[in-house]
């Protein structure tokens, strides 16, 4: 999971481990804040259980 909100350094390293874990998915947040887990918990929250279930 990241946030695209501003200039996210570990954005280059995120998507790099994406590309080179056997079925991985990275989610990108696009606007969400920093405290995303927070303000946007419904979706982080669906989106984690998801995962979880997988």
């Amino acid at each position: 999971m990241a946030t695209t909100t501003r200039s996210f350094r570990s954005r280059p390293s995120a998507l790099l481990s994406s590309k080179l874990l056997k079925n991985s998915v990275l989610k990108l947040y696009k606007g969400f804040p920093h405290g995303m887990r927070t303000t946007h918990a419904e979706i982080i929250n669906a989106d984690l259980l998801a995962f979880i279930e997988s």
